[in-house]
């Protein structure tokens, strides 16, 4: 019984830690799932520098544009020299349909 509870626990850690789809329909549904894996993955984003350049300056204004920051990084509870850097670009798309986003990040 416990290994089969270990088992799914591993399972689930696994699933979890896949790294993120490439298309989305909103800008915030792609950045909160960096934000997810991320912080799955052991690291932990500055709060301000994410608010500063994701959540207030971050979204593409236009079609064919995007949008690239670089979020500083903490492991642990110390600064790391790496950074999340994150490209999201804003899809042109036909007059009916609605925007999508697509995704692109690495720490480096």
């Amino acid at each position: 019984m416990k290994a089969k509870l270990v088992k799914e626990s591993i399972l689930k850690k696994r699933q979890y830690l896949k790294k993120p789809e490439t298309y989305y329909d909103t800008y915030g549904a792609a950045v909160s799932a960096v934000s997810d894996y991320v912080t799955a993955k052991g690291y932990e984003i500055d709060e301000d520098d994410w608010f500063n350049k994701v959540t207030v300056g971050g979204k593409p204004k236009s079609e064919k544009t995007k949008s690239s920051r670089g979020i500083s990084l903490s492991k642990n509870g110390k600064q790391i020299k790496q950074c999340l850097h994150i490209q999201v670009y804003r899809m042109e798309m036909p007059a009916y349909a609605n925007d999508r986003f697509e995704l692109n990040f690495y720490i480096r």
